[in-house]
């Protein structure tokens, strides 16, 4: 079974760059900005797991 992502300390994006991912969208239609929010995620190599919200690191080659 593969460790929890818990278990390891947070590497990427940082807080600042978060922070700048959910300002970019802020005037947008709910759709739209999650839409933004998930492209600018998955550039950072981040899964935005909406509507649970959750991001998760993306990882090539592992399958849950």
């Amino acid at each position: 079974m593969p460790a929890s992502v818990w278990c390891t300390p947070w590497q990427e994006p940082s807080a600042e760059t978060v922070r700048e991912i959910f300002r970019e969208g802020a005037g947008l239609p709910h759709v739209q900005r999650e839409r933004r929010w998930a492209a600018a995620f998955a550039e950072n190599g981040v899964d935005y797991d909406h509507p649970t919200t959750n991001i998760t690191p993306v990882r090539a080659g592992v399958h849950a």
